[in-house]
């Protein structure tokens, strides 16, 4: 399978979700808390955060040119979600 690339990512339900239109005419819309939970940056594979059901997305900024750097309301700004784990995260919640 080739791998997808986001078109178009929005940040829609007051924070809750992100929604992504792919290259390959699908889409996705992934929890914030999903989000926040599944972040493999070095602080949070430590302490093994789990996320609170309010928690919101405030910002989604590119970074680099596979990439998207998260910004969570709890204040967690550490998070590098390259395009391929966000497919992978979408992937896993459409499969159930």
């Amino acid at each position: 399978m080739a791998p997808r690339y986001p078109l178009n990512l929005r940040v829609v339900d007051g924070g809750r979700r992100l929604e992504i239109d792919w290259d390959d005419q699908s889409s996705s819309s992934l929890e914030a808390s999903t989000l926040r939970e599944q972040c493999r940056c070095t602080e949070c594979r430590r302490l093994e955060v789990g996320a609170a059901p309010q928690l919101s997305l405030r910002n989604v900024v590119p970074y680099g040119s596979n990439a998207v750097q998260l910004l969570f309301s709890d204040g967690h700004e550490r998070g590098i979600f390259p395009f391929a784990y966000l497919a992978e995260l979408a992937a896993m919640t459409e499969s159930g």
